[in-house]
């Protein structure tokens, strides 16, 4: 098994086991059984879905005969501080790669072109980002419409303060905050947490 074929399976099986139980039944998700990409699909096609259409898991309600992409990132969470200084926000961003490595088309490319182009491509409905303290316990979940979260990463909302953007290593990521979405677009975004946020907006996860 390759990095990408691990890190598939640890973030579905993590998907899967601790954040789901902490969403289904929040209004935007509304119940449904969840089934990981990487676990009814062949491993190569499930690249291909993660890759180009940002699918990780697929949501179905037999009861209503429908289904639906979810897209998910599960992090976590670093305990030093030298990790920690990596991250704008402890309170939850969703992360949205806006150039890649390598020069090729970023998260924020291909869906941008799934949303607006003709022919109805495919991409995500819902798009999850989940943050697990260090016994892989969830600490913050962010869900969201994708539609929303793509137009605030490409700087819809600027206006409104949701983009906090990260360069390193040749690539460049924009954090759009659990909340500053939530203000913008109230409907589409559902907020967890373990916990209150401080007042400076961050949680204290080191252990002295």
């Amino acid at each position: 098994m390759n990095n990408i074929e691990h890190r598939i399976r640890r973030s579905a099986q993590l998907f899967r086991d601790r954040v789901w139980p902490k969403i289904v039944n929040c209004p935007l998700i509304g119940s449904g059984q969840i089934l990981p990409v990487e676990g009814v699909t062949q491993i190569g096609f499930a690249k291909t879905l993660d890759m180009l259409a940002g699918i990780d898991a697929w949501q179905v309600r037999q009861e209503d005969g429908c289904m639906r992409g979810i897209a998910s990132r599960v992090q976590e969470w670093p305990l030093d501080r030298e990790q920690q200084s990596r991250y704008p926000y402890h309170g939850g961003t969703w992360t949205i790669r806006v150039t890649s490595r390598l020069g090729n088309d970023s998260e924020l490319q291909k869906r941008l072109y799934a949303i607006t182009a003709e022919g109805e491509w495919l991409y995500p409905a819902i798009t999850v980002q989940s943050f697990l303290d260090a016994d892989l316990r969830p600490i913050c979940i962010g869900v969201c419409m994708t539609v929303p979260l793509i137009l605030a990463a490409n700087g819809k909302y600027q206006q409104n303060e949701i983009l906090k953007p990260r360069n390193g290593q040749g690539e460049k990521f924009v954090y759009v905050i659990f909340d500053k979405l939530k203000e913008v677009y109230p409907d589409g975004t559902w907020i967890w947490r373990s916990m209150p946020l401080a007042e400076s907006g961050t949680y204290e996860l080191v252990k002295e």
